[in-house]
């Protein structure tokens, strides 16, 4: 059963009235209690709270919450077991463009990957305060999260580390057009938190990532030296044949 209300990206999902957004939060009671009271000081007031995932699901049926706050050490084991990734997909078929956030403590780089992968937005380590919170909202409007192509590419480090260089180049073009540009400051803090994450993400990969990333970097200079030369030769020529064209 899905969701057959209007349609809006995930991070626009944040950009509607408070009062309006249902949310979940799913952890244990004090930690509830805690979110509960920072989602009302922040201007939210359908809130509904759960201590485990199968009653979780059971309120997002009726209720269809737009953001789910959930601690992420909730699973159960065994076979039929609700596991962490199990519970975010179920949220996601019942509920479209939902705002899943992890509460987590002691979770991995390639804990939270895969939990990405099946639709979590980002990351909380509780104790939570209105700060916090409102940073991650910040995170997921502005377009912090991590694409599919990146998500599931057979090469981990490899596609973040074409992705970081893009970046790169996008912010060395923009630096040198308007290097007083209004937004730098939270530019070069996004390109910071890329570098950051994907080093936390691709922790697990063999060969480590800095190895990686130092071998790529170095490939890309010898490509904008390559360029710059190129583009060298060609107004060289450019003069020639104009100094021909005289003659």
């Amino acid at each position: 059963m899905h969701d057959t209300g209007e349609t809006m990206a995930s991070e626009n999902v944040l950009d509607q009235p408070r009062h309006l957004l249902p949310v979940l939060i799913v952890a244990k009671s004090a930690t509830s209690s805690q979110l509960r009271q920072v989602f009302m000081a922040i201007g939210f007031n359908q809130i509904s709270t759960s201590s485990g995932y199968r009653a979780a699901l059971a309120d997002a049926k009726e209720n269809r919450p737009k953001i789910v706050f959930f601690d992420d050490d909730l699973g159960e084991d065994g076979a039929d077991a609700l596991t962490k990734y199990k519970f975010v997909s179920a949220i996601q078929a019942l509920v479209r463009d939902v705002v899943i956030v992890a509460l987590s403590q002691n979770a991995t780089g390639e804990e939270m990957f895969n939990l990405m992968k099946v639709g979590c937005k980002a990351f909380l380590v509780p104790p939570c305060n209105a700060g916090a919170v409102e940073g991650v909202f910040l995170q997921i409007r502005d377009g912090g999260e991590i694409s599919k192509e990146l998500l599931h590419a057979e090469d981990r480090t490899g596609a973040f580390l074409e992705y970081i260089i893009r970046r790169l180049d996008w912010l060395a073009s923009d630096l040198k057009s308007k290097p007083n540009g209004a937004g730098v400051d939270e530019r070069i803090k996004g390109f910071r938190n890329l570098v950051q994450m994907a080093t936390f993400f691709c922790e697990s990969q063999e060969p480590p990532f800095a190895e990686r990333a130092v071998e790529v970097l170095i490939q890309h200079a010898e490509d904008l030296d390559k360029m710059a030369a190129q583009t060298r030769l060609r107004k060289t020529r450019e003069m020639l044949r104009a100094q021909r064209g005289k003659s």
